[in-house]
């Protein structure tokens, strides 16, 4: 009982404090570092890390990603966001299905898309999916508290980048992130 107490108040100490940043991050008082940081490598170990899960999930992870590209923004933001996007692919995906990671660089910046054969979302869930606490029809049996994609979106805005979705039931997901670059690579 008390193991359970605990990793209870645990949850619940993670959902406040998820909340925080949020608020915080929407109202433009969080503390969010500007630093040069090689997007590329927060990629590419995040592929590494939920590469096992994928596996023990039966779900093919593939990512294709140029060299090192570097951005301005908050790399442990940038990490978190990615992580929300990448376990988010591999749970709403069944066995059997995929997940990919790729990365284009253009003119004046670079589009990160996560896509993945998994469920899919609803017309009518599409528009509500970054409000806080909101869970689809379908996502409910699979877990969480309904604030990653809110996260997501605040981090990912907070960097002065922008976050995109396209989805079709039983099809999957297509999640893009646009950020600008830097003029050098390193």
């Amino acid at each position: 009982v008390a193991r359970m107490t605990a990793r209870n108040n645990g949850e619940l100490i993670s959902l406040i404090n998820t909340m925080l940043d949020i608020t915080e991050t929407e109202a433009g008082v969080a503390h969010i570092k500007n630093e040069k940081f090689d997007v590329i490598q927060v990629l590419n170990e995040a592929c590494e890390l939920f590469r096992p899960l994928a596996e023990e999930k039966q779900v093919t992870l593939v990512s294709t990603l140029p060299s090192a590209q570097v951005i301005i923004g908050d790399r442990k933001r940038m990490q978190r966001v990615v992580t929300n996007l990448l376990e988010n692919a591999i749970k709403y995906t069944n066995a059997g299905g995929a997940v990919s990671v790729s990365a284009e660089v253009h003119e004046s910046g670079i589009d990160i898309v996560f896509e993945d054969s998994g469920i899919g979302i609803s017309e009518k869930d599409l528009p509500h999916i970054y409000d806080r606490f909101f869970r689809g029809d379908r996502s409910r049996p699979r877990g969480g508290f309904g604030l990653g994609l809110s996260l997501a979106k605040a981090y990912t805005e907070s960097m002065r980048g922008r976050i995109d979705v396209r989805s079709s039931l039983d099809r999957g997901s297509v999640f893009k992130l646009t950020f600008e670059r830097t003029t050098s690579n390193a």
